[in-house]
């Protein structure tokens, strides 16, 4: 089975317990935008020199997945010692991520109200700067036992994670649901 997110696809094995996480890179998207800023916007130093965190720069369409997934694997080599991150088993310099194949928390449900309650307290509200990754059920699960984050590879989500880290591991450490 095939999971596709905007920037990347994961391939599930339940076979073997796992996901492979793979970069999408937008080469049409690419092409269409850069045609656009070229013709309409006159803004190409702007498209080409941006971050891959903005939306609709060249980077963003070449090379926020492949960023995305080598950010998560050194973030969790990093932090591997804690237990609020989903392991990243093997990463492949961003090419692909090897992950334990769990199940997020079904979108509306009542463990995903609580969870995002959790983390609003945990966070002192922080997680509101990012809710593609905060805010979003599937991207939580149980693992071993504990409440665990499954993407993690973007910058603005992985300071708040730093900022908060501690009061995040005792949240996955003693998570129940309300």
């Amino acid at each position: 089975m095939i999971i596709r997110g905007t920037t990347r696809i994961v391939w599930l094995i339940p076979r073997l317990g796992i996901a492979i996480k793979f970069p999408i890179i937008h080469i049409k998207k690419f092409f269409e935008s850069l045609f656009h800023y070229l013709t309409v916007c006159d803004q190409l130093d702007w498209f080409i020199k941006t971050s891959t965190e903005v939306q609709h720069s060249a980077r963003f369409y070449l090379f926020k997945g492949l960023t995305d997934n080598w950010r998560e694997g050194a973030f969790f080599l990093k932090k591997r010692k804690e237990i609020f991150l989903l392991p990243t088993f093997f990463s492949f310099f961003g090419l692909f991520n090897i992950v334990p194949l769990v199940n997020g928390l079904e979108c509306g449900s009542d463990l995903e109200k609580s969870v995002w309650r959790a983390l609003l307290s945990a966070t002192k509200n922080e997680v509101m700067k990012d809710l593609h990754h905060f805010g979003e059920g599937h991207n939580f699960c149980f693992y071993k036992g504990h409440l665990r984050m499954s993407d993690y590879g973007s910058i603005r989500c992985q300071k708040i994670i730093s900022d908060h880290f501690t009061a995040l591991n005792e949240l996955s450490k003693n998570f129940r649901a309300e």
